[in-house]
């Protein structure tokens, strides 16, 4: 599954859409 089509909408989502780019970044 992409992470891309997860909608971001609760504060609890923004958190963890933002781990994962700092994730990503790293790779």
């Amino acid at each position: 599954g992409s992470y891309e089509n997860i909608k971001v909408t609760t504060p609890e989502d923004m958190g963890i859409a933002e781990l994962f780019l700092k994730k990503r970044r790293k790779m």
